[in-house]
């Protein structure tokens, strides 16, 4: 005998993970000068009361200035008066170094109150202005292992339930001017 629900007795729910609770620091010294590496700090702390797998990505937005004005050359930061026009900005973290994004730097399990800290390099060139950095921590719980081999981690695309992750939001404005002006004239004066 089977019996009929109406759908107005159905009730459905739907079950989301918990944030996780990271704290996210940035540390620089303002203005950068153009065709300088200029550090920013980034203090990750892990102020859940879980252990986190973290990762980090860099996105160094474009600029409506690069190129703008006064174009130069660039090879290795110095100027050259010959060749194409390059002028790209451009970030560098640990051996990676990029004009968009660096995606995927591995920060490690933290546990419950530990921090990382990574130094981040920018470097601008072209002309002076704002650079605009998008930073993402994203964290996600340790992956489990399998039950048959303890130390062979559970394949990602395997069937289960879905991935436990946050992803941490930070931006970074950083005004960026040229580090020397001159100015030049001639003068005639009699003898």
């Amino acid at each position: 005998h089977g019996y009929l629900i109406p759908l107005s007795l159905m009730y459905f729910r739907r079950v989301r993970h918990r944030a996780h609770q990271l704290q996210v620091s940035l540390s620089h010294q303002v203005p950068a000068y153009l065709d300088e590496e200029y550090p920013i700090l980034i203090d990750i702390t892990n102020v859940d009361d879980r252990e986190l797998d973290v990762d980090l990505n860099v996105l160094l937005q474009p600029t409506d200035i690069d190129g703008a004005g006064n174009e130069r050359v660039y090879y290795d930061h110095v100027p050259l008066t010959h060749g194409p026009i390059i002028t790209a900005n451009y970030v560098t973290i640990d051996e990676e170094k990029s004009s968009g994004l660096i995606k995927g730097i591995p920060l490690g399990i933290l546990k419950p109150g530990v921090s990382v800290l990574k130094k981040l390099f920018l470097v601008s060139v072209g002309e002076a202005g704002d650079r605009v950095l998008d930073i993402s921590v994203q964290s996600r719980l340790p992956r489990l292992t399998s039950p048959t081999s303890p130390t062979t981690p559970i394949s990602p695309d395997s069937a289960g339930p879905a991935v436990d992750t946050t992803e941490t939001l930070e931006t970074l404005v950083v005004p960026t001017v040229t580090p020397l002006k001159a100015n030049f004239s001639t003068t005639y004066r009699r003898s």
